[in-house]
């Protein structure tokens, strides 16, 4: 839970590093509760349905989620030593395949130029 909780109070870090645990604690955790509002949303139907309401909740989460999973991203390309333009990638179909192969790469080794290996004590 310290790795998820990582994600949510650097939110607005767009310089440091990020190791793996960090980013795939965030990713499992949210795909979760995003998986859980959805199915809160297929299943609310009848004369008096909450779709709309779960709906609303499923949306501003996501959007909640954007900047820090931004920032998440970002700093986990600075740990492989990457710049975190590389971000933009996402943006092109299949090319954005790349982020997922990065994102299982380990840290780089010794400090970088975005900071010390934050597996390093």
């Amino acid at each position: 839970w310290h790795a998820y909780a990582l994600g949510w109070s650097r939110f607005k870090d767009f310089k440091g590093r990020s190791r793996r645990m960090e980013y795939w604690s965030w990713s499992l955790v949210n795909t979760i509760i995003l998986m859980l509002f959805f199915a809160l949303v297929g299943l609310s139907d009848g004369p008096y349905s909450v779709v709309g309401f779960w709906s609303l909740v499923l949306t501003l989460y996501f959007l909640a989620c954007l900047i820090p999973g931004f920032a998440l991203s970002i700093r986990r390309l600075h740990d492989i030593g990457f710049t975190g333009w590389w971000i933009l990638i996402s943006f092109v179909p299949y090319l954005s395949l790349l982020l997922i192969i990065f994102s299982f790469i380990d840290s780089q080794k010794g400090a970088n130029k975005w900071g010390p290996n934050p597996k390093e004590p």
